[in-house]
């Protein structure tokens, strides 16, 4: 059994996922190949297989900017979730994974006591997409907030 195909028994990946659903607009077709990511060791089996290497691929977040064609898209759509979907606060840092909505990080930020987030309220999408185009409101972007980010290499697997 090769890689790709043992991933896709486990409902790692899968062929031919409809994007519509996924997407803010409802409409668009399927994905040729779909990865599923709750962990970082997922993360790095798909990379493992080469397929990310063979095919263009696209990190979804929540959808919030993307149309799709109703032809679809014939490589890799990656959409995290588990793991990069949590949120932790200590003192006045608060750690959130890439899937993380913006909302959510500003609640968990006000939650724990803690306040410069709120811009995020009304950010769609998820954390990982808010970072790329400096989401935010009025004079406070993302960009004014972020402390670090870890960025995955899909090619390699390698982090920087």
């Amino acid at each position: 059994m090769t890689a790709v195909a043992a991933l896709v028994e486990e409902g790692v990946l899968s062929e031919n996922v409809p994007l519509g659903p996924l997407t803010t607009y409802k409409a668009g077709g399927p994905a040729r190949w779909f990865a599923t990511i709750g962990s970082r060791s997922d993360l790095d089996r798909v990379i493992a297989t080469g397929l990310t290497a063979e095919v263009e691929t696209l990190v979804l977040g929540r959808g919030s900017n993307l149309v799709v064609a109703d032809s679809g898209f014939e490589g890799l759509v990656v959409k995290l979730e588990g793991e990069f979907l949590a949120i932790g606060v200590q003192g006045v840092e608060v750690t959130a994974g890439g899937a993380t909505p913006p909302p959510r990080v500003a609640r968990g930020a006000v939650g724990a006591g803690g306040f410069g987030l709120e811009f995020f309220v009304g950010v769609p999408g998820s954390g990982c997409g808010a970072g790329r185009p400096n989401a935010g409101w009025l004079d406070v972007g993302t960009a004014d907030r972020l402390l670090f980010a870890t960025i995955v290499d899909l090619l390699t697997g390698a982090e920087r």
